[in-house]
């Protein structure tokens, strides 16, 4: 069988890990995590990645066990871990791929996720307190892909198998050839302490050495023999690879020393016959057939490898989306059993406003255009060009619509699409009510074109039947103004994005003309719309409860031992006990549970 054949045949499905298996124990309620200070970006830490973190360990009454920091009694040296490959307790295993860069968290862990979990991987410090509920505080330094001996693709490279030398890569270097026994290497080299102390300055002169000579230490001379010519990159060695050499003396307290180094250049040696009389020194590289067939070789092999990884991701992620989506439903679902009566009240609302207006336009009399100033400002469009301010409209509504259904697909959210629409229903209900009271106490003549005299449908003809009423063909007619505001305001309460709030509002404006110019309303019925939505909002906004923030209210993993009541206040963004720790809290592994049927939800950091 050649290596294409081998290549269709389909993969066996990838076992289930170690790591996998220990993540099937966690019990809801044993894990929660309190937001201390939030982080950057979007993306967390995944299998593979390299997390370099400090922590402090404190009891519930706040004394420190242990930690990493100086502040806190500790040497100053994060830890770094890769997850997935380094043992590490069950907590923090769950915990930090849910963290962001320069993120602090604090994790309150049950005892059997830390050192009290059975068969746990990592043996707790002799006076360790493992049987006791603790406070695990986790700030994220930095993450970043990880693989063993690469040094093309990736930021971190893992050049030992115990991790004990990691190298992070600061500058690309050339050509794709590494340094090997017995090379000749010439690099500018300094050294610092884990803490931070000076070892070895930098010299502007490089430092020459053979490599396999053992003339630079042994952890230094492993990340070299993954670098490429003139490439700069930072070798983190941990003390078991700290060797005695002529470069420098390694002092018997040094747990961790970090390397920058310069791989100024290398000369290939080669002993070719193997006994040491005929030795081969390359002074410079030749330009044969062979190397650019190595180049076209390597560059259709990353092309390769590029594709490939790109479809796993994509698989990957689509994975992740639909499961995203999937949890949000059954959120939304149980939502929807509570407030189901909120939102058929105000779409029954929104027909009722669309009986009212059709009643309004049965007594119509058509009569001459009144006098307006936004007529005399404003050129008159035409009734060819009245679909603007419709179209503008449209965006406006669809923009919107998508918007409060952000939650089902993106990882950061801030808000509930049920509660989110139950709230813009009432606004929209108590601002139309106060239309359909202001046209039926007043009738000023239509200006639109179907309305004036001559037009068929100034008048309507009255109804053979009810049914001719009831099934009225426009809800939202001549409302825009009322939607368009309602929208606005509402983004910009929730929603997070600066130059939408700024924008919607440009469109608002925007709409208020083209509606003047389209000769839609009288400039008094736009002016009117834009300070009552608003005092509407205003007033309503205040006597309505508060939306709770999906950023900080902390739901607890499991809801069996909640009473109904206790779920709506926290969905109404009260604690339940006033007493409690009110730190903002989400829960460690991004996940929200509703009720006792396992559902959930995604919790983010950030609003759409």
């Amino acid at each position: 069988m050649d290596t294409t054949e081998q290549n269709r045949l389909p993969k066996k499905k990838k076992s289930e890990t170690e790591d996998d298996k220990r993540r099937k124990k966690i019990v809801p309620g044993s894990l929660l995590k309190a937001l201390v200070r939030p982080g950057g970006g979007e993306s967390s830490p995944v299998d593979g990645d390299q997390v370099i973190y400090h922590r402090t360990v404190r009891t519930l009454d706040g004394v420190v066990v242990e930690s990493t920091k100086l502040e806190c009694g500790g040497r100053g040296l994060p830890i770094r871990d890769v997850l997935g490959k380094s043992k590490m307790i069950l907590g923090l295993l769950e915990g930090i791929p849910t963290m962001h860069k320069g993120e602090i968290a604090m994790f309150k862990m049950k005892p059997e996720m830390h050192y009290a979990e059975k068969d746990c991987p990592v043996s707790a410090p002799g006076d360790f307190p493992k049987d006791d509920e603790l406070h695990f505080e986790i700030e994220l330094l930095d993450f970043a892909k990880a693989k063993a001996r690469s040094h093309h693709e990736l930021r971190y490279s893992i050049a030992s198998d115990d991790l004990g030398v990691v190298k992070k890569i600061l500058n690309e270097g050339e050509g794709w050839e590494s340094p090997r026994e017995p090379y000749e290497v010439k690099a500018r080299i300094s050294a610092i302490s884990g803490g931070g102390q000076v070892i070895l300055s930098r010299k502007e002169e490089p430092y020459f050495f053979t490599f396999g000579k053992s003339e630079v230490p042994e952890g230094l001379e492993i990340g070299i023999g993954t670098m490429a010519r003139k490439e700069k990159a930072v070798i983190y060695v941990r003390r078991q690879y700290l060797t005695e050499s002529p470069l420098m003396d390694i002092a018997q307290d040094l747990e961790e020393v970090h390397f920058e180094v310069e791989l100024v250049h290398f000369i290939q040696v080669r002993d070719m016959l193997g006994d040491g009389r005929l030795i081969k020194r390359r002074i410079q590289d030749g330009r044969d057939q062979f190397e650019i067939l190595v180049w076209s070789e390597r560059r259709e092999w990353k092309l390769k490898k590029i594709n490939k990884r790109m479809t796993l991701y994509i698989r990957r992620e689509a994975s992740k989306l639909w499961k995203r989506v999937c949890s949000e439903i059954t959120t939304e679902i149980g939502l929807l059993a509570e407030n189901w009566n909120y939102l058929l009240a105000g779409l029954l609302c929104q027909y009722i406003h669309g009986l009212a207006a059709r009643g309004v336009h049965y007594i119509h009399r058509p009569g001459p255009t009144l006098q307006d100033l936004g007529y005399i400002l404003l050129p008159e469009l035409g009734q060819d060009k009245g679909y603007i301010s419709e179209s503008v409209f449209t965006c406006v509504f669809i923009s919107f619509l998508l918007w409060t259904f952000h939650p089902f697909i993106m990882k950061s959210k801030k808000i509930y699409t049920v509660l989110i629409w139950c709230r813009v229903l009432a606004f929209l209900v108590a601002c139309q009510f106060l239309r359909v009271i202001t046209f039926y106490s007043t009738q000023l003549p239509g200006l639109n074109y179907h309305c004036r005299e001559g037009s068929e449908l100034a008048r309507l003809p009255r109804p053979h039947s009810v049914l001719e009423v009831l099934l009225i063909n426009y809800l939202i007619f001549s409302s825009h103004m009322i939607f368009t505001l309602v929208f606005v305001l509402t983004y910009q309460k929730y929603g997070s994005k600066r130059i939408l709030k700024l924008l919607g509002w440009v469109i608002a404006i925007l709409q208020s003309l083209l509606i003047v110019a389209s000769r839609k309303h009288y400039t008094v019925d736009v002016v009117v719309a834009w300070y009552t939505v608003n005092l509407v909002v205003f007033f309503l906004d205040k006597k309505l409860p508060e939306l709770p923030d999906r950023t900080t209210v902390l739901l607890p993993l499991s809801s069996k031992d909640r009473t109904k009541e206790e779920n709506h206040n926290l969905l109404n963004g009260n604690g339940v006990d006033p007493t409690a720790d009110r730190r903002p809290r989400a829960q460690v592994n991004g996940k929200i549970y509703e009720d006792s049927n396992g559902v959930h939800t995604d919790n983010a950091t950030n609003g759409a």
